[in-house]
């Protein structure tokens, strides 16, 4: 099949990002914090290269539902570390990131047992996801 014209995979036509951040110097020189934050959404983006849903995929199109990240950094005065409090995908949005159909020679032995010829493999953004970090400059 030819894909001459088609848009490529995984590629939306519109792909908005916001990114905003506030800085506030803390009183008696304790520091500053940083409240960083950003919001993106794609339209919707072909899985298929061939562009027209050839592949029988179970859902042939996917799109960026508006994934929120934050941080807040803490860096103290005269001091040689920071720290971030951060968050990615803060409202657990799923999304497809990529697909594929495969036939008999990529299914598990179990699969093949059963019976199925062909199966979708698809793989989804990361979820929720908190940590910390902890920079120290020597």
């Amino acid at each position: 099949a030819s894909c001459t014209g088609n848009p490529l995979i995984g590629v939306p036509l519109n792909d908005v990002q916001v990114t905003t951040s506030c800085d506030y110097l803390l009183p008696n020189s304790m520091g500053d914090l940083l409240l960083n934050a950003d919001i993106r959404f794609a339209s919707t983006v072909s899985l298929d290269p061939t562009g027209k849903n050839v592949l029988p995929l179970a859902q042939p199109d996917t799109n960026v539902p508006g994934i929120i990240n934050t941080s807040l950094t803490y860096t103290p005065d005269d001091a040689p570390w920071t720290v971030q409090v951060w968050s990615k995908n803060l409202t657990n949005r799923n999304y497809l990131t990529v697909a594929a159909n495969y036939y008999f020679f990529a299914l598990t032995q179990a699969e093949y047992t059963s019976g199925l010829r062909e199966a979708d493999r698809v793989a989804y953004n990361t979820p929720r996801t908190f940590g910390i970090t902890v920079d120290y400059k020597f």
